[in-house]
C-alpha cells in the first residue's frame, strides 16, 4: 500500500508541471492564459482540500 501511494505521488510530481506547460502552449493570448492558469490552479486547491479538511477543521 505505501509502495502504491509513493506511485502515486510521483506520477502526480510528473503531471502537475507537464499540465502547466500545456497551458501556455495552448493559449497564447495573455487574457484567456490567465484565466486557464485560474481555473488550474483553482481545480488543483479543490483536489488538495480533502487531504487539508482535517487541520482545517482541528
Amino acid at each position: 500500500m505505501i509502495a502504491g501511494r509513493v506511485l502515486a505521488g510521483i506520477g502526480t510530481a510528473m503531471l502537475l508541471p507537464a499540465s502547466l506547460a500545456l497551458i501556455r502552449v495552448i493559449w497564447s493570448d495573455p487574457h484567456e492564459r490567465a484565466h486557464a492558469i485560474g481555473i488550474w490552479a483553482g481545480t488543483n486547491g479543490a483536489a488538495l482540500w480533502p487531504s487539508a479538511r482535517p487541520w482545517a477543521a482541528g
